[in-house]
């Protein structure tokens, strides 16, 4: 689909608003490759091969509408297998391309070309620190980076091998490299707490749910004491948060769900269903789905 959200920015207010005329060039080139990205398969795969490196680069952009128009450009490229597993995939995955994203290029330089793809591929460290550079966007101050962010992450984690990578991130060594030092500095994005626990939290926080409940399993609180609602909740950020969530239980193996139960979310799932604004954005049955592969409440 094309992502146009209505607060993105125009490139006619980016224009007006940036330190350099170039930006609105950049911002429409970015807008223009979101929208190509949408359209096939084949498209996707080509995009990250020829333009990721440069997309990525923008989303540490001091132009906020430049990082905001970089996430949405990867938000569309991870509808594709190959091109997610490329970008987020830190553990061996069985993805590949779906056709070959090498076929309509150059044929002199289509053996280069390959051996390239497949080595972005094989490079777990790099996979690894952009996930967990992602995972800090879903928390940018900037709403549509948030927002874009947290729309990609639930489409890598319906894949297993994307899963299983969020998951490893609780045991990934601090990277050293140049990139591993702006993941640390800039983000912070992964503190004592586990993936799956700062997931919780993100979730709970667009549900409005107070700190006390079981989303927040660090607070120390009663188990027998359930979710409360304490602040009104953000349904866009809520859908995507929840979405996330549930594609991480469905396309998980035990390992996750494990890691979904010990940090509190079957009961964060289970006061979310009954939640008047996720019944209205027809999440429901995805939530019930989790509740119901996640296993029952021993809570009576």
């Amino acid at each position: 689909m094309l992502i146009t959200p209505a607060d993105s920015p125009s490139s006619s207010t980016l224009a007006a608003s940036a330190p350099s005329s170039s930006n609105a060039a950049i911002f429409d080139a970015l807008r223009a490759l979101t929208n190509l990205a949408s359209f096939s398969e084949q498209a996707r795969q080509i995009i990250t091969y020829l333009a990721f490196a440069h997309i990525e680069s923008y989303l540490w952009s001091r132009v906020s509408a430049l990082a905001q128009a970089a996430m949405e450009c990867i938000l569309n490229l991870t509808q594709s297998p190959a091109a997610a597993a490329q970008m987020f995939f830190c553990v061996d995955a069985d993805t590949a391309p779906a056709e070959d994203a090498t076929s309509v290029l150059s044929p002199q330089s289509a053996s280069d070309q390959a051996d390239t793809f497949s080595g972005a591929h094989a490079d777990k460290a790099a996979a690894r620190t952009r996930l967990t550079l992602l995972f800090a966007l879903t928390n940018s101050s900037t709403r549509g980076t948030a927002l874009a962010a947290t729309a990609a992450l639930s489409q890598i984690l319906a894949f297993e091998a994307g899963a299983a990578s969020f998951l490893a991130l609780a045991s990934a060594s601090p990277p050293s490299s140049a990139a591993g030092a702006k993941e640390t500095a800039s983000t912070n994005a992964l503190d004592a707490r586990t993936p799956t626990r700062r997931l919780l939290t993100l979730v709970a926080d667009s549900a409005g749910i107070a700190a006390s409940s079981a989303a927040h399993p660090d607070s120390g609180s009663s188990p027998e004491k359930g979710p409360d609602v304490e602040a009104q909740p953000d349904p866009d950020m809520l859908a995507r948060a929840a979405t996330a969530l549930c594609a991480f239980v469905d396309a998980g193996g035990a390992a996750v769900r494990a890691s979904v139960r010990n940090a509190g979310g079957l009961r964060l799932l289970e006061s979310l269903v009954n939640m008047t604004v996720v019944e209205q954005m027809g999440l429901s049955d995805m939530v019930s789905d989790a509740i119901a592969a996640l296993g029952p409440s021993k809570r009576s």
